[in-house]
């Protein structure tokens, strides 16, 4: 299992410019970065994509709906030029405020998919050198699992806990790659706990995410300590469980209790000690 690191902190750029040689330092496979937390996530990318030589970059995710399929298509083969064919492209529909909600959230990224890849195909920037990017899909349930698997080249998971990513493995089958982004913080079992339920109401408020955590067995109006603690990686200890369910890539988002992100990230790093079976 791969690690992986998601820089999506609400950061000034320049700070967040400088995590991308320090997480490749410490032997991260990839970064991935939101575009809901701030700054444009394909910018972010360009300033990693100049600041590295190894380490992979990620939308994790960009919305389908914000731009024209071209727009995304040439912003996707600018950055993969870029970084020497590093980048993929995550999209999403997206709950960030800009955002307008589709009535057919399957359709249209269908149709987004599709369009991205004609337009890539079609050499739309003529100048690229490197092969198109790689798309990767996000996905809460089970009809957009399965959307995926069927267009994109992976699937990037959120607010799951290990038993969930098997109901996904089990839709995707061996070897299609999952992505799955876990909260991750080494700090006290309170203190995390607290941390995450201050850290829980950006989401809660969003029927998609009620649905789905419904769905895994969670009250999403009262979810309890016990329950927010699932989506947490609190040592090394606990990276099997999720390579056990089928996870090729683990993204870590640290939480930022106590200014301890960066031993968060540090004392998980693949540098620090093996991260594959």
């Amino acid at each position: 299992m791969k690690i992986s690191l998601s820089a999506s902190d609400a950061l000034p750029l320049a700070e967040v410019a400088a995590l991308a040689p320090r997480a490749e330092a410490l032997g991260y496979h990839g970064l991935w970065r939101a575009e809901g937390v701030g700054w444009d996530a394909f910018t972010v990318a360009a300033l990693w994509a100049e600041r590295t030589r190894r380490i992979g970059l990620a939308t994790g995710i960009v919305s389908a709906l914000t731009r024209h399929p071209g727009a995304l298509a040439r912003a996707a083969m600018t950055v993969a030029e870029l970084s020497g064919g590093r980048f993929r492209l995550g999209l999403g529909v997206g709950n960030n405020k800009e955002v307008p909600q589709p009535r057919s959230p399957l359709g249209e990224m269908e149709r987004a998919t599709a369009e991205v890849r004609r337009h890539c195909a079609e050499r739309l920037v003529p100048e690229a050198t490197v092969a198109a990017p790689p798309i990767w899909l996000a996905a809460l349930r089970p009809r957009m699992v399965k959307l995926a698997r069927r267009v994109a080249d992976g699937v990037l998971l959120t607010w799951v806990t290990p038993e969930a990513v098997r109901e996904v493995r089990s839709i995707v089958g061996p070897g299609f790659p999952i992505a799955c982004t876990v909260r991750a913080d080494l700090g006290s079992r309170a203190a995390v706990a607290a941390a995450m339920q201050a850290h829980y109401p950006t989401y809660a408020w969003r029927p998609v995410y009620q649905h789905h955590l419904r769905q895994q067995g969670i009250d999403p109006a009262r979810p309890g300590d016990d329950d927010l603690l699932r989506f947490v990686v609190r040592g090394r200890d606990d990276l099997d469980q999720w390579r056990e369910a089928g996870v090729d890539e683990l993204v870590l988002r640290p939480l930022p209790v106590g200014g301890a992100w960066w031993r968060t990230v540090a004392e998980l790093s693949p540098g620090t000690a093996p991260a594959t079976a």
